[in-house]
């Protein structure tokens, strides 16, 4: 499931801003690195702003829809794995 959050271009921008802040305190051997960062962080708010983003419904078309709507969606519990070796 999509996260709404990240549909907004407010989010990207803030994220561009912190990418910036960084690179103001980093060594300047890696300050390009941050920058080209908070420059694709603005590349995408620019997507989001030319783009509407999707309808919720269809965010939360499958089986847990009515739950996560309903605010009682659980993440599943990831089952433990067995090591190959132990299963004779």
């Amino acid at each position: 499931m999509t996260d709404p959050t990240i549909l907004q271009p407010e989010y990207w921008r803030q994220r561009a801003k912190e990418a910036r802040d960084a690179a103001r305190e980093v060594h300047p051997g890696n300050r390009k690195i941050l920058e080209d960062v908070a420059q694709s962080y603005e590349e995408m708010a620019d997507l989001m702003e030319k783009h509407e983003p999707p309808a919720m419904p269809a965010l939360l078309a499958g089986p847990a829809a009515k739950r996560i709507a309903a605010g009682r969606y659980q993440r599943p519990v990831p089952r433990a794995r067995t090591c190959r070796s132990t299963q004779r």
